[in-house]
């Protein structure tokens, strides 16, 4: 029924939201209708099923004991083997600080007076007990002024021989002539060895057949004087020609008488 005053009847107290009971929960539309009670809502989120955890399955007693062997899968890589580094011997150091080069046999001789001819070397090494243990001389000319240019390159037959007659030589000043100069003695560089030395020279204009004999490089076999190993190819005629070709006017017309 109304109230007082005509006003909307009073609410009950099971109308209010939140009242006692469940289910019992209803709502005043203000028309003198009474709502059903609204069905409780799901979440929007179920709720999360609890973890499972597995427990470890004994193992019978008849199979006997784990395998130590994983699968491939899990098998940590080996490790590649470490190979050695093997250091490379260190290289032989002579008196003079000079590398010995392995089995060396060449060796330069420096400060050589500038007069001395090729024959007066060769006569100086036979001296020193050298005769028969040298197979290659060349003392370098100057063709404009018929002097040697102050070096010389000997081959031993033998390494051995090569260290004496670098202990031999070094300091040497005993000269025919007078002079102060002495000799330093070192291994040649680059090339080594007969073999090496007649290749650099066969072919060279200083073996040209105008030149003279004292010019050019030397063979030994067992202490005389061998041919050189004739050229491989065209060999071109030196520049200049040695001083005695020009002052007797070799290869000039004679005067007419």
């Amino acid at each position: 029924p109304p109230g007082p005053g005509g006003g909307s009847p009073p609410m009950h107290p099971d109308d209010y939201m939140g009242g006692k009971g469940k289910g019992r929960e209803r709502a005043y539309s203000g028309k003198g209708e009474r709502r059903e009670p609204r069905e409780p809502r799901e979440p929007r989120h179920p709720p999360a099923e609890p973890m499972r955890v597995s427990r470890p399955q004994a193992l019978p007693a008849d199979r006997g004991p784990v395998p130590s062997v994983l699968p491939k899968a899990a098998q940590p890589k080996a490790a590649a083997p470490k190979i050695a580094k093997v250091a490379a011997p260190a290289p032989m150091i002579d008196q003079s600080g000079q590398k010995t080069p392995p089995n060396g046999t060449t060796v330069m001789i420096r400060n050589i007076p500038n007069r001395y001819t090729q024959g007066m070397l060769v006569a100086l090494l036979d001296e020193q007990g050298f005769l028969g243990l040298y197979d290659f001389v060349y003392l370098p000319m100057d063709f404009r002024n018929g002097v040697n240019l102050g070096y010389a390159f000997v081959n031993l037959t033998k390494h051995s021989e090569a260290k004496r007659f670098k202990e031999s030589f070094e300091g040497y000043n005993k000269w025919v002539f007078d002079s102060t100069k002495e000799i330093v003695v070192s291994w040649a560089c680059p090339h080594q060895g007969l073999d090496e030395h007649v290749e650099r020279y066969r072919n060279s204009p200083v073996m040209h057949p105008t030149m003279p004999e004292d010019y050019k490089p030397m063979v030994f076999r067992d202490g005389v004087r061998v041919v050189f190993p004739p050229p491989t190819k065209a060999i071109r005629a030196p520049k200049l020609r040695p001083v005695h070709d020009r002052a007797t006017g070799a290869g000039d017309k004679p005067a007419p008488s």
